[in-house]
């Protein structure tokens, strides 16, 4: 099993999330079915639910054929189990990495911490800005950053929000302004007949 702080940066990114699916095998097998030729390897994930993994062996098809394999060629299928009773329906690795990129934000926002006093309990404000309920430290505005993860770039700060441009005529609040653009009515973007 993986720490939470491991399984954040396992799942950092997309391209992070299908790796950890596709090495299905460090998951360590849950059992074989010898009958068939089927092992099957589980992950059980965080909050309940689990990944398995089936992997089988089938006949090599027209294509590996002509390329001269002959001998039987290891395939795989996934499942997502997130009820108590097993669905047999196979997903895809997409399916998966989608419900792990959920996974990883319900733990990075369970598992968020307030540098400045450790608190975790924290204020949405309007504006984007997230204050701590303990201490008020804002964190800043996030921004998307081109590190290859999910995350949007926030640091801390003892800094308070900007403050709206004032006397500017500008609204602060961009619902306003789109609402405002498509009803015709925010100033700058009335249509004209």
């Amino acid at each position: 099993m993986f720490t939470i702080q491991e399984l954040l940066e396992l799942w950092a990114n997309d391209g992070k999330r299908r790796e950890f699916i596709q090495n299905y095998k460090d998951w360590g097998i849950w059992f074989i079915q010898s009958e068939l030729g089927l092992t099957y390897y589980k992950y059980d994930l965080p909050g309940g639910g689990r990944i398995i993994a089936m992997e089988y062996l089938r006949e090599p098809d027209y294509y590996e054929r002509q390329k001269g394999n002959t001998e039987p060629v290891s395939r795989e299928k996934f499942f997502l189990q997130t009820e108590e009773l097993f669905d047999p329906s196979f997903v895809s690795e997409s399916t998966i990495a989608a419900k792990l990129k959920d996974i990883k934000e319900d733990l990075r926002q369970k598992n968020r911490k307030c540098p400045k006093c450790g608190g975790g309990s924290f204020q949405h404000k309007q504006d984007g800005s997230v204050l701590c309920s303990v201490c008020t430290a804002v964190v800043t505005k996030p921004t998307i950053s081109n590190d290859g993860n999910d995350e949007p770039d926030a640091d801390f700060t003892d800094v308070p929000p900007t403050p709206p441009n004032e006397g500017s005529g500008q609204s602060t609040n961009i619902g306003a302004r789109m609402i405002g653009m498509m009803v015709g009515t925010y100033e700058g973007t009335r249509r004209s007949a």
